[in-house]
């Protein structure tokens, strides 16, 4: 049995996030073979807590097939030492001989999962007492795998989605003459990385001074709180 890491990369995602590939690792078996069971690591930080990922499970990446699991960093089946949750996932699947075989690791991000929190998933080394050669019935020895080491995956940030509102560098102050159509305020809005923004409503506020400078004087503003 052969197995490789095939990223993802380290990256930001959002709170509320669904699904989130957090590691994906190819297979490649050279007989028949039985895996009797997966053990996934995760190593959280960033003030992130278990309760924060959810809906962890392991999918066949051509199929769309979940193989094993879900679970959540809380199941018993997820043992907790210092920051790294454990889990053991017995769920059966199988390797033909000469098939390569793709899969994903996905989990959920809690919507209440605060900023900077973060995940990092290891796939532990495969042992020959949990994978069996169905070809005659023995259970591979462990120098039959490659590689003896977990594969470690990256890091993986919480980002909480936040929207920047700041004064665009135009219209400027200007005199107009009266009667005039105007351009009174310019905006710029910008999302953060945790996600994208949708803006409902925008509410405006102005004000007229009929005595500056010997006539009508206007501005406006937006008042913050209404997104």
């Amino acid at each position: 049995l052969t197995v490789a890491f095939n990223g993802p990369a380290a990256t930001d995602v959002s709170s509320g996030s669904k699904d989130v590939e957090l590691i994906n690792f190819p297979t490649s078996a050279q007989a028949h073979l039985e895996v009797r069971s997966t053990v996934l690591a995760f190593t959280i930080g960033g003030g992130a807590v278990v309760a924060d990922f959810t809906d962890i499970k392991i999918t066949d990446t051509a199929t769309g097939a979940t193989i094993a699991g879900p679970l959540a960093l809380t199941d018993a089946a997820c043992v907790t030492v210092g920051a790294t949750d454990t889990c053991t996932y017995s769920e059966i699947y199988n390797l033909s001989a000469g098939q390569a075989r793709t899969f994903k690791v996905t989990a959920d991000v809690r919507t209440a999962a605060g900023n900077n929190a973060t995940i990092r998933p290891t796939l532990n080394a495969f042992v020959g007492a949990t994978i069996r050669n169905l070809d005659n019935s023995t259970y591979l020895a462990n120098t039959d795998i490659v590689p003896s080491s977990n594969v470690v995956g990256n890091t993986f940030t919480v980002k909480v989605p936040t929207l920047t509102m700041a004064v665009a560098a135009t219209p400027v102050a200007q005199t107009f003459i009266q009667g005039s159509s105007i351009d009174a305020m310019g905006m710029t809005l910008t999302a953060g990385s945790g996600g994208d923004a949708k803006v409902n409503t925008i509410k405006v506020s102005g004000f007229v001074d009929p005595l500056a400078n010997g006539g009508p004087t206007k501005g406006c503003g937006v008042e913050g709180g209404e997104t």
